[in-house]
């Protein structure tokens, strides 16, 4: 009777682990690293890094906040099911056209956000930094915020290069901070300008 109870509890133990993938060297087949990997967040995502900050969005959208007090909003319904965002420092640029230049001068970091990304009707993308007051000789509508898309010549150029102008949204100052919406996010630069034509 002591066999046959031994004999079936090393019987039931060798099923439970053969069932749960166990053993060395054994796989169940499932990949458990990437489970759940690409869920959809349920509610919008709050995340903060320091010179970068990646998070995974649905369509609640979110906020990433970068430790220069750069910002992103994502606003709900820009993304449709779960896409990692990345929000971070970008090198540095001239973000000024030639002929504009004189008057001008940058405001803050350079950042990027990537994937390319598209607003609902009648909700926007924001971008803020920390920005208090207007140095001497500009007013609010100095305040832009210059942002990075392809250009229309990118055909003229080899395939490996990415040629890209720089386009400027209107900006606000708003509770402390430099504040621009966006109908959309081309997946490249921005920087918040002052921009004087004298």
């Amino acid at each position: 009777m002591k066999e046959l109870r031994w004999f079936c509890s090393a019987v039931l133990g060798s099923i439970m682990l053969l069932g749960c993938g166990g053993g060395a060297g054994e796989s169940s087949g499932l990949d458990t690293t990437a489970q759940g990997a690409d869920i959809a967040p349920t509610g919008p995502v709050m995340k903060s890094g320091g010179t970068s900050v990646t998070a995974l969005m649905g369509p609640a959208g979110g906020r990433l906040d970068l430790a220069n007090g750069a910002r992103v909003e994502i606003p709900a319904g820009a993304i449709q099911d779960a896409k990692e965002i990345v929000f971070k420092d970008a090198p540095r640029t001239t973000v000024f056209k030639d002929e504009d230049v004189q008057g001008n001068r940058p405001v803050g970091p350079i950042i990027l956000v990537t994937p390319e990304l598209y607003a609902p009707e009648g909700s926007y993308f924001v971008i803020s930094i920390p920005f208090s007051s207007l140095p001497e000789g500009y007013d609010e509508s100095s305040l832009l915020l210059a942002y990075e898309t392809p250009s229309s010549q990118q055909r003229n150029y080899a395939e490996d290069t990415t040629v890209t102008i720089w386009n400027y949204e209107q900006a606000a100052i708003s509770g402390g901070r430099a504040v621009a919406k966006l109908g959309s996010l081309p997946g490249m630069r921005f920087q918040f300008i002052l921009s004087r034509n004298d």
